[in-house]
């Protein structure tokens, strides 16, 4: 952001950045000369704000003489040096352009020799004279700005070589030489500079993979000893020691997979699959994470799979009203092993199963279309069972009393089911039996009153 012009300077550093702000340099700089010098120096932020101000006015050549003054009366101030490396770099490449800009007007009057000699005319020897006359005091007038910028960048080799150039021009052997070894000198500096720089990133280089075969091979020794641990089933001293050195080194493979593995054999399925997910995360080509996790997903879906057999045993045992915690438990099973083996038949039966007698409608017509594309001939078990035995109100009523129950599943098989009369009663009840048992379960109707009801059909069965 540009500074606004002082309106009404009232300090002399107002008045001297005042003079500068306005265009007036030889003023500002008097009215400095007079208050500050080498055994009083000013401060820091109003030779910053001269110097600003002498950028603005495009003042290259006051703006190097005065910082540099500076830069003496207040040494090692950063802001002070930054501006002399800016100002010197700027009156560098104003020279260099001024002496380049002139050898072009050089170039042009050579050119013009060139043609006068071509033609050979005895009446232009004068003006050929006059024209190399003027050729040498542009080739010198170009010199004496080169030289000006030598004296900044001493080693600048572009530089040298066009003073060079303007030495031969001029005939001025000895010194063109001298100048041509310094550029010699110079070249070749740098050329052993550029190897040395090389030679120490090499060197650098040798020295961070010594350094990384070195931790390699200390972290290897470490993993060791974890290992013969686990190997001895030391457990309880090998988990503090594991997970610290994984803290350590987070990216450790086979320590990963060896803490996987113990969360696996302890049936801490989450923190197994975890631990797997890194170390597949940093290699998913590493074989033995590859292995561990396939044999994790083995083993997690055989335990969940016990787990569904038991919770739907236990469900149908019991019945649509008293078994469906149960039938819940399944879903829940059945769902994270159909993560793992999403198109398993028998377990999209089992949870159609579950969800028909859950009455969830919208998650059985979803699950049986899963079944339609995996196994097309496939008759799920929920269509077969409502044309066999199960018994929604008996199961109701007595769902802990199986002698009872299977007085009515017999009742179906032998008498409902082998009539025209008796399929249509079945057919029915298939289809308004669970909305009763949904019914009473919400109003807590009690299972005797269904007993009662139940009553006649159980005592006459029993003595046919």
């Amino acid at each position: 952001m540009i500074k606004p012009v002082i309106q009404t300077p009232k300090t002399i550093e107002d008045k001297i950045l005042f003079f500068f702000q306005s265009g007036n340099i030889n003023d500002g700089f008097d009215l400095f000369k007079k208050n500050f010098g080498a055994a009083n120096p000013p401060d820091e932020s109003l030779v910053v704000g001269i110097f600003k101000e002498l950028q603005l006015n495009r003042a290259v050549q006051h703006s190097y003489d005065f910082i540099k003054d500076v830069n003496e009366w207040l040494p090692g101030k950063e802001r002070i040096m930054r501006a002399l490396e800016i100002a010197s770099n700027a009156l560098f490449e104003e020279k260099l352009k001024s002496g380049h800009d002139i050898l072009k007007k050089a170039e042009v009057i050579a050119n013009e020799f060139t043609k006068m000699n071509s033609t050979g005319a005895v009446g232009q020897e004068k003006l050929r004279e006059e024209n190399e006359r003027v050729f040498k005091q542009l080739v010198e007038s170009g010199l004496a700005f080169f030289y000006e910028a030598i004296k900044i960048h001493p080693e600048d080799i572009r530089t040298l070589k066009r003073i060079n150039f303007c030495l031969e021009q001029l005939g001025k052997t000895e010194e063109a030489e001298k100048v041509f070894q310094k550029i010699t000198d110079f070249e070749n500096a740098q050329i052993e500079q550029a190897a040395e720089t090389i030679k120490e990133a090499e060197t650098k280089v040798e020295s961070e993979e010594e350094k990384e075969l070195r931790r390699a091979e200390e972290l290897k020794v470490e993993f060791q000893k974890i290992k013969e641990l686990n190997a001895a089933g030391k457990i309880s001293e090998l988990l503090p020691e594991l997970k610290s050195f994984l803290l350590r080194e987070p990216n450790y493979q086979e320590a990963r997979v060896l803490l996987a593995q113990i969360y696996l054999d302890k049936k801490e399925f989450h923190l197994a699959q975890r631990s797997l997910e890194w170390a597949l995360h940093v290699d998913p080509r590493y074989l033995p994470a590859v292995e561990l996790h396939r044999k994790f997903l083995d083993t997690k879906l055989g335990l969940l799979k016990r787990g569904i057999d038991q919770f739907l045993s236990k469900a149908l045992q019991l019945g649509v009203y008293h078994g469906k915690p149960w039938f819940l438990k399944a879903v829940s099973c059945l769902t994270q092993a159909l993560e793992i083996a999403p198109n398993d038949i028998v377990l999209l039966d089992n949870i159609h199963l579950c969800y028909s007698y859950l009455q969830m409608h919208s998650d059985a017509h979803q699950i049986l279309g899963r079944i339609r594309v995996a196994a097309p001939d496939f008759k799920p078990t929920w269509e077969k069972e409502k044309e066999k035995s199960y018994c929604f109100l008996a199961g109701y009523a007595y769902h802990n009393d199986n002698s009872s129950l299977e007085i009515f599943r017999r009742f179906r098989r032998e008498y409902l089911l082998n009539t025209a009369i008796g399929r249509r009663v079945n057919t029915f009840y298939c289809r308004n039996s669970i909305v009763l048992i949904a019914f009473a379960e919400r109003f807590k109707i009690p299972e005797i009153l269904f007993r009662f009801l139940l009553f006649p059909i159980k005592t006459l069965f029993r003595t046919i």
